[in-house]
């Protein structure tokens, strides 16, 4: 595989919650080349202290100093003033309560990672931009950022999408992950890696579900549905 398609392969294992595998391929992408600055940034999400993820997206900052998410996400880390974890002699465990608390504030920097999801699932009611949706009508959303590279990678397919699908059934919505205003819909859809795009019926059903870049035909479903009104 390409550097390219090991990012990817390891943000699904992420999305998976199976962060020894992702933190593997990510290992193996550094070991390829150390200043792959994404690989950096995914390394962080596979860590256990906040120690170990500020130096992930320092190294991450060294390589790319414009990368908004390694910067924002230091900046949150540094802000909340959480004490460097104490050192641990090999082969000693941490107490449950460490551990724990390590977990839990991950998760919420995280903002909607699988953890989160399994420990504080709340009952599905639909986002306002769902329930304003008529009978028989479909909401494509497009979780993005700035600073995403398969993202901007996506834009042309996306704009094209829309084209298609102007004036249909089918109601398109991008979504800017950076935003504070995004935060509960990212959450809503346990959105933890980007670019995902969730097509949704009247009631809040998720009809299809795609992460990261691909060919403008893994939309056909989306332009079945543009055509079906």
């Amino acid at each position: 595989m390409t550097n390219f398609e090991t990012l990817q392969q390891a943000y699904l294992w992420l999305k998976a919650g199976e962060r020894d595998k992702a933190r593997a391929l990510l290992l193996d992408v550094i070991d390829k080349n150390p200043e792959e600055a994404e690989a950096w940034v995914g390394l962080s999400f596979c860590v256990y202290t906040v120690q170990e993820r500020k130096k992930c997206l320092e190294r991450a900052l060294r390589v790319d100093s414009g990368h908004r998410y390694a910067r924002a996400a230091l900046a949150r880390l540094e802000g909340a003033g959480v004490p460097a974890a104490n050192p641990t002699s090999p082969g000693k465990k941490r107490s449950a309560a460490a551990v724990y608390w390590s977990l839990l504030f991950m998760a919420f920097c995280f903002g909607g990672v699988v953890l989160f999801a399994l420990l504080y699932e709340k009952p599905f009611s639909p986002p306002a931009e769902v329930a304003a949706l008529q009978p028989g009508q479909y909401l494509f959303i497009d979780f993005y950022a700035d600073w995403c590279a398969p993202c901007q990678r996506m834009a042309p397919v996306i704009a094209d999408l829309e084209q298609e699908c102007r004036g249909s059934n089918v109601k398109i919505m991008k979504v800017d992950v950076d935003s504070p205003t995004s935060e509960a819909l990212a959450h809503k859809y346990n959105v933890n890696s980007i670019p995902r795009y969730i097509l949704v019926d009247s009631t809040g059903k998720v009809k299809n579900d795609w992460v990261g870049s691909g060919p403008a035909s893994m939309f056909d479903p989306v332009r079945e549905q543009c055509g079906s009104q």
